[in-house]
């Protein structure tokens, strides 16, 4: 790897090393590989945001009633109308939001968010009451990103202290066998894995 690698990780060390200490340490994911994963999807920004116009169209579809649901690979559940309903117009009467309000929750869920680049629809899968701001946060996006793992691990039978390369695969695309956008993603994470492990 480039000098710009160890820089980079050495980057993320100095500035999130806590966070990451912390959430790791309430879980079985390896702070190599959280730092990993956040060279990976952000660089170590923590107000990264990548709005995804592909995704917006298909939660607004469901919104409208002509798609089903919203259930992409690996989703723990489909995403129903009711649920974009409760998520992004909980209110009634006069307490209910208006539509500008609705439509920017439905942008917020179709954008992915901070450290590890997390989309908003996670949210609604997992019924979480927090909003997507909380996932700009670096406790909140590195706490939901290791239930997201565990998750993963679960579902397709991986080793979360091990394996690491499904776990980045799984990341980027929502399964292990999935083929992630940049051919070297995987290869990335492994090896800022490594450097990591040597700063």
């Amino acid at each position: 790897m480039s000098d710009a690698n160890t820089i980079l990780m050495r980057s993320i060390k100095e500035h999130w090393s806590a966070e990451i200490s912390t959430v790791c340490q309430a879980s079985s994911v390896t702070p190599a590989f959280l730092a990993a994963l956040i060279a990976n999807e952000s660089d170590g920004k923590n107000d990264a945001q990548r709005f995804e116009p592909a995704v917006f169209e298909k939660l607004k579809e469901v919104l409208l009633g002509t798609r089903p649901h919203y259930a992409p690979p690996g989703i723990k559940r489909p995403i129903t109308k009711q649920d974009l309903l409760a998520y992004c117009d909980p209110g009634v009467g006069e307490e209910r939001g208006d539509f500008a309000t609705s439509l920017q929750c439905l942008h917020n869920l179709a954008t992915s968010w901070g450290l590890t680049q997390i989309m908003g629809w996670h949210l609604v899968e997992f019924n979480s009451g927090l909003g997507t701001a909380w996932l700009a946060t670096p406790g909140g996006n590195l706490q939901f990103a290791t239930r997201l793992l565990f998750w993963f691990a679960e579902h397709y039978g991986l080793d979360i202290a091990t394996g690491f390369g499904d776990l980045f695969t799984c990341w980027n695309t929502g399964e292990p066998t999935g083929a992630t956008h940049d051919p070297q993603y995987v290869p990335k994470g492994i090896a800022r894995m490594a450097i990591w492990e040597t700063l």
